[in-house]
């Protein structure tokens, strides 16, 4: 996940932040070293929120087409011959569905978590992605225990995750 953001969570942050302290878009798009001098910095500047939350949205699914078309292109080309030669072909095959799915939407996610950073909530954001990790985690070893498949080690992995990005679009859009 963190290969295919390429750097544009934290840059988003930043101009959301920008954003946030009442910059406009023409004056967020000519910062070199600090804030001009004729910006107004005591509210919040709606109109660039706007348009970085549309820009943003915008790149992140770019992102996700190039992501999907990688696992279902080499992703696929890399395992079929792994999976064509296990013992659990077909459930294998879904296993990697449910991985590539559930992957790119916690890519997406990163549209959430990056405004949320921008808006100054990174405590709230970092509790999230703490309190998701330690289910995932706990789940996974619950999984491995019960020795289940791997179908259920990538569900009980990846859904703390995915309830993750539901999470952060709430609080989200509680701030709009």
């Amino acid at each position: 996940q963190l290969l295919f953001d390429l750097g544009f969570a934290s840059t988003f942050s930043r101009i959301v932040a920008y954003g946030y302290s009442g910059l406009s878009i023409n004056q967020i798009y000519e910062i070199r070293i600090s804030p001009p001098k004729d910006a107004n910095t005591t509210m919040p500047n709606g109109e660039s929120l706007y348009l970085i939350q549309d820009l943003t949205h915008k790149i992140y699914r770019w992102i996700i087409f190039v992501a999907l078309g990688l696992a279902c292109s080499l992703g696929i080309f890399l395992l079929i011959k792994p999976i064509s030669e296990s013992s659990q072909g077909a459930y294998n095959w879904l296993s990697y569905c449910i991985l590539v799915i559930s992957t790119t939407f916690i890519l997406y996610g990163n549209v959430y978590s990056s405004y949320l950073n921008g808006m100054n909530q990174v405590a709230k954001v970092q509790r999230y992605q703490m309190f998701s990790a330690l289910l995932s985690i706990f789940g996974s070893c619950i999984a491995a225990e019960l020795k289940l498949s791997l179908f259920w080690l990538i569900i009980y992995y990846q859904l703390p995750f995915v309830i993750n990005v539901f999470a952060l679009k709430n609080e989200a859009q509680k701030l709009n």
